[in-house]
């Protein structure tokens, strides 16, 4: 391979790789990047065992053919040059990296190179400031314990000219919808030389439980003390579990919130889209924490577009892709729609920011739970902690109140959480009886947002 190529495009394409691929494994293939120079220009190519990025940077072919180097070494020797062009030229077991006055040689790993497979089907477009904007608040709602896969996912699903994105780890919920174009121009059809694993699907440790088609699919309470209000009516093995999960389980316990009975997980299999080519619909459950890296990068992007297969899930655009297995399993869309039917009792705008400040300083006041009171009074919300051993935090934030007083008390952190994703705007809050979710909601620039937080319980009273 001998190729030249801008230092400042081959950099930064280096770097967005490291970005988007986590280092967790040891495995020489995980650690590799693969570039290949052909008539398209330098291909880098990486996976860390469940993503895959492939990204192409424009350059001059002398000769083609392809080297696998450590692709930490390989980004760090480019960000340190200040030359317009590096000649890249494999040299027996070695990368040799020139600019003028300097040479550098990379070890080659001729047994590291990962495989590759075409990408799925492209379905429809979206705008990178559109999905950064709805995909990075969502995503952070999802679960991050990898004992029920399923809620460690995001639910993306399309509808009309609409693409929703919903995630719950089952103590909040984060539904949000962005334009969708169904329609994709042949030339932005991806090249065929993008990468994914060996094998599309994901690790055991990663598959749906035994009964994770009719898993407990309602949000949970956090409480002190509770036990199940209500639970899953599949089968009773299901139903028991979930009950001693609501009461002993959640640190601080918990219960399933929705009031009704939940049904069994419907719709299509998690990840399944038609293969039929674009504009099909897409049904998939994507791991969170890759669609957030993704989302977060592809934020300037003008067109990024949606790939998916029966499982597998990818993003593409002009000079890269980005590809995952998506988690199996049914989805409980149905019950999890019905959630997102608010009745308020209680509706208050504020600004987000000034709420976000009031409860990070009263959270310190919480206790170990963090617990905080939010309690709407006229024209304000009074948000309140204490604690025996802390003591007691007392302050007003101006609001506007429609619909009667209440008072509901949070963790803090799920509170902060929901706030930051309505950063420099005025955010809803409708306030549902009983221990139904309070839901933060906005109409942001480039998405439709829902937030919902399950409240405590209130502690029963102690004697004296």
């Amino acid at each position: 391979m001998d190729v030249t190529a801008p230092v400042a495009r081959l950099a930064t394409a280096a770097a967005l790789m490291l970005r988007l691929l986590t280092a967790r494994s040891l495995q020489p293939s995980h650690v590799a990047a693969l570039l290949r120079a052909d008539d398209a220009g330098l291909h880098l190519i990486g996976t860390d065992g469940e993503v895959t990025v492939h990204l192409r940077v424009p350059a001059t072919v002398h000769t083609p053919g392809e080297v696998t180097v450590p692709r930490r070494a390989v980004a760090e020797t480019l960000t340190t040059l200040d030359a317009a062009d590096a000649r890249l030229t494999v040299q027996g077991g070695r990368l040799a990296i020139r600019v003028p006055g300097a040479r550098f040689a990379l070890p080659s790993l001729p047994d590291a190179a990962p495989l590759t497979v075409r990408l799925p089907p492209a379905h429809g477009t979206v705008t990178g400031d559109d999905l950064r904007a709805a995909a990075v608040p969502v995503a952070g709602a999802a679960s991050r314990e990898h004992a029920l896969p399923m809620f460690t996912g995001v639910r993306l699903r399309t509808h009309d000219s609409a693409l929703t994105l919903l995630a719950t780890d089952r103590f909040r919920l984060a539904a949000a919808s962005i334009p969708w174009h169904a329609t994709l121009p042949p030339s932005a059809t991806p090249p065929p030389s993008a990468t994914l694993p060996p094998s599309a699907t994901l690790p055991p440790s990663a598959t749906v439980p035994a009964h994770g088609d009719s898993a407990a699919a309602g949000m949970d309470t956090p409480a002190h003390g509770a036990t199940a209000d209500s639970a899953v009516q599949a089968d009773s093995a299901v139903q028991a579990r979930n009950a001693v999960r609501a009461g002993n389980d959640n640190p601080a316990g918990s219960a399933v919130l929705a009031g009704s009975e939940a049904p069994a997980a419907t719709g299509a299999p998690a990840g399944a889209g038609d293969a039929g080519g674009a504009g099909a619909r897409v049904e998939a459950l994507v791991p969170a924490a890759m669609l957030a890296r993704a989302a977060q990068q592809l934020g300037r992007v003008p067109a990024v577009h949606v790939h998916a297969g029966d499982d597998v899930f990818a993003l593409s655009w002009d000079d890269g892709s980005i590809t995952t297995a998506t988690i199996g399993g049914g989805y409980p869309d149905a019950q999890l729609s019905r959630l997102l039917d608010i009745a308020p009792a209680c509706t208050v705008e504020v600004d987000a920011d000034a709420l976000a400040h009031a409860v990070d300083r009263a959270t310190a006041y919480g206790g170990p739970h963090g617990r905080v009171t939010l309690q709407a009074i006229d024209g304000a919300l009074l948000v309140r902690a204490d604690d025996p051993l802390t003591g007691e935090s007392e302050q007003t934030v101006k609001a506007t109140v429609d619909s009667g007083h209440t008072i509901r008390a949070f963790q803090g952190r799920l509170l902060l959480d929901a706030l930051r994703a309505f950063s420099h705007h005025t955010v809803q809050l409708r306030i549902q009886e009983g221990m139904r979710a309070t839901a933060f909601t906005a109409h942001l620039p480039a998405a439709t947002l829902d937030y919902l937080v399950v409240p405590l319980r209130t502690p029963p009273p102690t004697d004296t």
